[in-house]
């Protein structure tokens, strides 16, 4: 039987979590080579690079978006959509029914612009 978590991938993702390097993770700019993601790991070993995400601002805003998402997060995450989940369910509320609601930005013209 699938768990209600299942569907969102979070059982998935949490593994993946699980199985990728334990410690800090960042990142190294600069502006002649590919930033670059990298992992300090818990255990003592050298550092390495965990992804190259190209040159220029997309590759330094990615690698940061990469770093960001570590293990750590990922599971801190989970955690709490579960939380959240539970509560729901204690409230009577079935969480696969609740919509989430994008906030709306004004652009010019004021047109209201999902982000």
């Amino acid at each position: 039987m699938e768990s209600k978590h299942e569907t969102l991938g979070l059982d998935a993702l949490k593994r993946l979590a699980e199985g990728a390097t334990r410690g800090k993770w960042g990142i190294r700019a600069g502006e002649d080579y590919l930033h670059e993601v990298r992992t300090w790991p818990d255990n003592g070993q050298e550092d390495w690079v965990v992804a190259d995400c190209g040159a220029g601002q997309c590759g330094i805003d990615d690698a940061a978006y990469v770093a960001a998402m570590n293990p750590a997060m990922a599971l801190a995450l989970i955690e709490r959509v579960r939380v959240a989940e539970d509560r729901l369910t204690k409230l009577g509320v079935r969480p696969e029914h609740v919509v989430m609601v994008t906030p709306q930005r004004r652009t010019r013209g004021n047109r209201a612009q999902g982000r």
